[in-house]
Formats: structure tokens, sequence, C-alpha cells
């Protein structure tokens, strides 16, 4: 062990952490945590939200608690179970929020289905399985790493685990937004892109930006980490030798994004009722039945694409009608061409370009009622 005269700046000597952490951030960042956490449960129970936006209060309080642990571990810094409990839970935390995001982008579809790249339920199952396993091996993989005094085989496991955790939640979210992008840039070809669609778009995108810088963070952190000698201080990077990279880019990005979401809650200007969506006027909202999820392809096609992915390059004329008997609930305006719009775009077709020359059952009686 290096004596006290040769030590780098900054270091602790038997820290977790490598330097004595800060004794009242984590505190502070904990709290503020359980506010917004607090605020998504009252936002949930007011807007009746709980089916896109159920896991912002959970990671909110994730985060709190690994900040309170922090907080616990800043005072006792060279005991290993506040580092590892503490590193697991904010390793946990941000995963989450994307899972949430995906299920957001699923609702902003449900609102506009005719130009939806995907089926709302398939792309929330598909992003919530890869959320899914990227939470099971980002927990292990924090588990194993961090415990310092098991099998060196398994530290280094765990290291490759959250490489390949942190790699595939870059990934996701690139995927993810390239989805967001791809549906924003239908309902702009078709002119259907009201205000409450583009504001939850664009929080969306935020939120998306703020987690992605986190992610970026923790991936060079944890690439990095491979290359140092517990036993030679100076080995260690830069970006685990000051404590104010991760106040910056994980305390502080997450805590602008759990409150963002708070502030421009991205659900809440649209209908609680996910069977209500907006006409190709852009300014009509209709009630329809609801989303039909028979899935007419054949079966070999179901299990080599069971999201249906091929669906975002095919014609659209080619997919099934997704809503049926539609009503109008909520009409602004005196604009007639929403009758002759909805006659002329099947649910099952995108885009101003791509219409179909039959008439969905019910649109007769629709175009009638209008």
């Amino acid at each position: 062990m290096s004596t006290n005269t040769t030590l780098p700046a900054g270091y602790a000597e038997d820290s977790w952490w490598y330097y004595a952490p800060n004794k009242v951030l984590p505190m502070i960042y904990g709290v503020l945590f359980l506010v917004s956490g607090s605020w998504h449960l009252y936002q949930n129970i007011k807007f009746k939200t709980w089916g896109a936006t159920a896991l912002f209060p959970i990671a909110a309080l994730v985060f709190a608690t690994g900040f309170i642990i922090r907080e616990i571990g800043a005072f006792h810094y060279t005991d290993l179970p506040y580092y590892m409990a503490s590193t697991i839970a904010l390793l946990t935390a941000p995963p989450l929020y994307e899972a949430a995001n995906c299920f957001i982008l699923g609702r902003l579809l449900f609102y506009v289905p005719y130009e939806m790249p995907l089926q709302p339920w398939r792309l929330m199952g598909m992003f919530g399985t890869l959320e899914v396993v990227t939470e099971a091996i980002n927990i292990n993989g924090a588990a194993k790493a961090t415990a310092a005094y098991g099998d060196p085989g398994d530290q280094v496991a765990g290291r490759i685990l959250l490489d390949v955790s942190l790699t595939i939640q870059i990934v996701t979210m690139i995927c993810f937004i390239l989805f967001a992008l791809r549906f924003e840039y239908n309902c702009r070809s078709a002119g259907v892109f009201p205000d409450k669609l583009r504001r939850s778009l664009r929080v969306l995108y935020l939120s998306c930006t703020l987690i992605a810088c986190r992610t970026i963070y923790r991936a060079v952190e944890w690439f990095e980490i491979r290359h140092i000698d517990p036993s030679d201080p100076s080995s260690f990077p830069t970006v685990m030798k000051q404590e104010a990279y991760f106040w910056v880019f994980e305390a502080t990005a997450m805590l602008l994004n759990t409150f963002l979401l708070n502030v421009f809650h991205p659900t809440r200007l649209l209908p609680r009722s996910i069977r209500i969506f907006i006409a190709p006027d852009g300014v009509t909202e209709m009630e329809g039945k609801g989303m039909l999820k028979k899935d007419s392809r054949p079966t070999w096609l179901k299990w080599c694409d069971p999201f249906d992915l091929r669906s975002i390059f095919a014609p659209r004329d080619l997919r099934i009608n997704l809503w049926e008997e539609q009503e109008v609930v909520n009409r602004q305006g005196g604009d007639d061409r929403v009758g002759n719009e909805l006659g002329e775009i099947p649910w099952g077709s995108s885009g101003s370009s791509r219409k179909d020359d039959h008439d969905p059952a019910g649109y007769n009686n629709l175009t009638d009622a209008v």
C-alpha cells in the first residue's frame, strides 16, 4: 500500500469510491428524488396515466434509495456493503426511465394510430423485453463487479455484463429515437401533428437525451475500469478519480430528467382513454372500439418476426385495419374535411399519399354522422 506522502490528490485510502464521497449532496439529491417521485405518484392518480407512467415514481424511489445509501456510505466509505448497495441502486434506476419512455411513445401511437410505424403493443413489447433483459444483466453485472472479495473471475464477468448492459441501453435508445422520429415524420407528412403531440414528443426527445448522456458516462467509466490496478491509485481513470463527473453526468442529468417529466408531463394533454384518437383533419377527436389484436399473419411469420418489424417497411395497404365503429367525441371548429378524409384513409394506412379506394366497415355511417 502506498504511503500517505505518495497518495494522489483526492485519493482516500481504503475508500471503495477512490475518493471520500461528498457528505451533503447525496441527502439533497435523495430528498429531491423523493419529492419528484411523490409528484409522479400524484400525477398518475390525478391524470390516470398508470399504463404509461407507472414506472416514474418507482424509478425516482430507486434513485432516492441509492442516494440515501450513498449518504450513509460517505461516512463509512471503507465498508463494502454501502458501496455495493448504492452502486446497484443507481445503476438500476435509469433503465426504468427508458422503459417508461417506451410506454409513453406507445401511448402517443394510440393517439394517431394510422401514422404509427409499428403497432403500439408490439413496440412496447419489443422495447419492454429489451429493458427487462437489460435490467437483469445490469443488476447481475453490478453485483458481481462490486463484490471485491469475490472470485476474480466473477468480477471480470460482472464488468463484461455491465459493458453489455450499457451497450444494449445505448443501442436501444438509438432505435427508440429512430422509431419516434419515423412516427413524427409520418404525422408531419400527413399534416396531422397537433400541438399536444408535438409537445409530448419534444419532452420525450429531451428525456432521451438526458438519459443518453448518463448512459455514455457510465459506459466510459465501466469500459475504463478494466485497465486499473487496485493497488496503484494512479492507474485509475480521471472519470473515476473526480466525483464531479458523477454529480454532473449521473445525478444532475437524471434529476433534470425526472423533474422534466414532472413539469411537462408527456401524457397530461392526451385523452385518458387509448380508444380516443385524432382524426386525419388534425382537430377532431374520435372514439373507436379499440385496436384489433388479432394477428392475421401466417404462423411461420409470427415466429420469425414476433414484433412485426417487417411492417415498418411494408406498404400500409397490406396491413389490417386498426379501429372499428368510430364516433366523434370532441370536435373543435367547423372543418368539414374530416368526413372526406375518414372515407379516404383507412386506419391501417398511413400518410396522405397512401390512400385506398375502399371504405372500411363503419366509415359510411361515420361520414354521414359527421
